[in-house]
């Protein structure tokens, strides 16, 4: 790809705040993020290549790429499914689309939209994210055997549990005993744990940290 499209790609993320990326710990929000990220890159790129990219100079800029993100945050907060088709009618018709003036560039608008943010686009990211290790911070395999006896042990305790797809909060301290607020926090520990290495959350720092004492016996 293009290098500006890197350039691109990082000033976005440097915009954005790990909380806002990873606000939730939905993994499919920060995919959809990545998504509205990459669009918005290439909408930009393709100034640099007038009239090839687009017939003319649009005026995209940051104040675009932030109302796409509170369209995704708004969405993702409601509690409903989230639907691309309302996304893409947004971003085509209000807020990328509405600085488009010709057929042309409208069409091709639309097709990167189809091409960039969809279901499908979301599924390769999934199946990338479980295939490709990350790095030094998570090494699923890595995990998934330096684990097991804990990934076991719940298994065998979870029999026939949805416990795992379920959305987790942080507890609270409002339990009064300190032997329930113990328990209770160490279930939350054990359910992001295993979503985590089960591909459904996202990795987070108290995630890491707790899964490095695990594997270092700490």
């Amino acid at each position: 790809s293009p290098p500006g499209l890197k350039k691109n790609l990082t000033r976005t993320y440097e915009s954005w705040s790990p909380e806002q990326i990873s606000k939730g710990g939905i993994l499919t929000r920060a995919q959809s993020l990545f998504c509205l990220a990459w669009f918005h890159a290439v909408c930009q790129e393709r100034r640099n290549y007038i009239p090839q990219g687009w017939t003319k100079f649009y005026e995209f800029s940051l104040s675009d790429l932030r109302a796409g993100y509170e369209i995704i945050d708004r969405l993702f907060d409601g509690g409903k499914s989230f639907q691309w088709e309302f996304v893409h009618g947004l971003l085509e018709s209000a807020i990328y689309g509405g600085r488009i003036d010709n057929p042309s560039d409208l069409r091709i608008l639309r097709s990167y939209l189809e091409h960039s943010c969809s279901i499908l686009v979301i599924s390769q990211l999934r199946i990338l994210s479980r295939s490709v290790a990350t790095g030094s911070k998570f090494d699923r395999e890595l995990w998934s055997n330096g684990l097991s006896p804990v990934l076991n042990l719940w298994k065998k305790l979870n029999q026939g549990s949805t416990l795992i797809h379920q959305k987790v909060v942080v507890p609270t301290e409002g339990h009064g005993s300190p032997v329930l607020s113990f328990i209770t926090l160490e279930q939350f520990n054990a359910v992001r744990l295993v979503q985590v290495i089960r591909g459904t959350q996202l990795l987070t720092a108290s995630v890491q940290t707790l899964a490095s004492a695990l594997l270092n016996h700490e």
